[in-house]
């Protein structure tokens, strides 16, 4: 009997028909450049070839994880939104659309486990598309705005502030400048802001001839950046908690 797969999500998940392979910086997972190129302008050009049935893309900066999240995120609308909605129905698109966007995350987080659980059985290899925290948020953030998703660059940011921590403010926001991504560098700082007392902390445990204990790209730093930031953050803080000019 034959069976239809009725979401792009579902032949996602089970690879049908694929023809472009991503090799990423630690596996490599198919997608369909249909349906790609339905949900992105960068695809739609990109993905435009002739000759052979499967492409071969290299992303060697994005893990499996992260890019596992955009496919997610590209799959996960309804087929109906993968195409111009008509005027009457574009509320309702939008609405299921969005829905569909929020569930992502959860699904992801889901398939998460499942993986960590399947590679802690198999005798601790490593677990693939792994929880993602703030820093595979910001990854997603910078693959969505290469991609041209706008929708996902909104959401990924989102959960950034969610899950950043103390340790991760200084990391994320020097490789958020790195890449150019003022927006992302700003919710960073504006976090920090809002929790100066434990990112400070932070940098003064790493002060003091106690670099070593920090992140790699933190150990490229001279503790006078990571003093000059800390004091940063603060007069910021004090500014917003202050009101003052």
């Amino acid at each position: 009997m034959l069976t239809l797969l009725p979401y792009p999500s579902a032949q996602l998940s089970r690879g049908v028909h694929a023809d472009v392979r991503f090799v990423l910086r630690d596996g490599e997972v198919w997608a369909h450049r249909c349906v790609l190129s339905a949900r992105s302008e960068y695809f739609r050009r990109s993905l435009a070839w002739g000759g052979a049935r499967v492409r071969t893309v290299r992303v060697a900066d994005a893990s499996s994880a992260a890019f596992w999240a955009l496919l997610r995120h590209v799959y996960s609308a309804s087929p109906s939104t993968l195409l111009p909605q008509p005027e009457a129905a574009e509320a309702e698109g939008a609405r299921e659309e969005a829905e569909a966007e929020v569930e992502v995350w959860e699904r992801l987080a889901a398939h998460a486990a499942h993986a960590n659980r399947a590679a802690a059985a198999a005798g601790g290899a490593r677990a693939a598309r792994g929880a993602l925290g703030a820093a595979g948020a910001l990854e997603v953030r910078l693959l969505a705005r290469r991609y041209m998703l706008p929708s996902l660059e909104a959401q990924a940011a989102a959960r950034l502030q969610a899950e950043l921590t103390p340790a991760e403010v200084v990391p994320l926001l020097l490789t958020a400048q790195h890449e150019g991504d003022d927006e992302a560098a700003a919710l960073v700082s504006e976090w920090a802001v809002a929790n100066f007392e434990a990112v400070a902390a932070q940098i003064d445990s790493w002060v003091g001839g106690r670099l070593l204990s920090a992140p790699e790209c933190v150990r490229q730093l001279e503790e006078e950046q990571l003093v000059l930031l800390r004091e940063q953050l603060r007069a910021a803080m004090v500014k917003q908690r202050f009101g003052l000019g």
